[in-house]
């Protein structure tokens, strides 16, 4: 789906969430935090608990 809606480019033009998108960029990011709020999360903090959870970490994007 991320491929067939050009997704990656359009988030990275629609959002900043980086100053410096070196080594990663905007879509490496904003999948993560909305799927943490997908999961139930509510502060950024939970996404270090939901990294070594495996359903999270292969759940498709």
């Amino acid at each position: 789906m991320v491929k067939q809606l050009d997704l990656r480019k359009h988030i990275n033009n629609a959002v900043s969430v980086l100053k410096l998108n070196l080594p990663y960029d905007q879509t490496d990011h904003v999948p993560n935090i909305a799927m943490n709020l997908l999961a139930g999360g509510t502060c950024l903090e939970q996404i270090e608990l939901r990294r070594t959870h495996e359903a999270y970490l292969n759940a498709p994007i």
